[in-house]
């Protein structure tokens, strides 16, 4: 008798942005919170990390970059500018660079203000002193074996692929049925995805899934090696040499691929 099992389960999933990773930080709105929200590519009513609701008391280095450059010279869209005690998100750079326009999050008027120029805003909260930028960050996505290939934001690259960008969701494939071949035994092997490893994450048993990187992490495409078996009686004839799958199914000669786990199938031979 032959036993093999196969294992399965269910998806999990988050998509809160990368300086809140988690419910903690939603206690209020503020500017520097909207800000960073507007800049991880979230918008007001967003069900997860709403910039409305997004508390932080300042603009986290960890993800920023600050330039202390007060002719904001290198100013671009998506940039948060600095003022004396407050943050806006820059959606438009013009020249002179006044008339440059940020949405922002009024902390004298308690309310999201959309459109209005760099002047307006000097006017109620002082001189800028600078700008952030987002920081290239790199997170690596792999398979669990040596080389082959994934799919990033619907792009087929080689397993090992760098996201630079942890703003905004990507969308992560897992490439199955790869032909691999295994560097031990010089053999190839078809390789079959079981889940997606997710730091800090359950197993996500999706091919497809989309998440917020997190900084330096490591998203890994889990596979198993496909194993060719067959099944057959060491003698020929009419009569007696048929095999017997599940106690009712009788076959002359059976052929499976299956994973190191499956489900339950006995066979014998009669």
């Amino acid at each position: 008798m032959l036993v093999i099992f196969l294992v399965a389960t269910e998806l999990f999933s988050q998509d809160h942005i990368a300086p809140c990773s988690g419910p903690q930080n939603h206690s209020g709105g503020i500017c520097y919170g909207y800000a960073t929200g507007r800049a991880a590519g979230k918008l007001a009513g967003d069900s997860i990390c709403n910039p409305l609701t997004f508390y932080q008391n300042t603009i986290n280095t960890a993800f920023f970059n600050f330039f202390a450059e007060t002719s904001l010279s290198g100013l671009q869209s998506g940039d948060i500018v600095r003022f004396q005690d407050h943050a806006a998100y820059v959606i438009y750079v013009g020249n002179p660079i006044g008339t440059s326009r940020v949405d922002q999050y009024s902390t004298m008027w308690v309310k999201e203000e959309k459109n209005i120029s760099l002047d307006s805003v000097k006017k109620n909260y002082g001189a800028w002193s600078g700008y952030y930028r987002a920081k290239s960050i790199d997170i690596i996505v792999q398979n669990n074996f040596s080389g082959g290939l994934v799919k990033i934001n619907n792009s087929t690259v080689s397993a090992g692929t760098k996201i630079v960008d942890w703003r905004f969701p990507q969308s992560l494939e897992a490439v199955d049925r790869q032909n691999i071949l295994d560097p031990i035994n010089n053999v190839y092997y078809i390789r079959l995805f079981r889940y997606w490893k997710i730091p800090l994450e359950p197993y996500n048993y999706n091919l497809n899934v989309t998440i917020v990187p997190k900084p330096g992490k490591t998203y890994t495409a889990v596979f198993e090696k496909e194993f060719n078996i067959t099944f057959q009686n060491n003698f020929i004839g009419a009569n007696g040499s048929y095999i017997v799958k599940n106690g009712n199914e009788r076959i002359l000669k059976l052929s499976l691929a299956m994973k190191r786990r499956s489900w339950f199938v006995p066979f014998y031979g009669i």
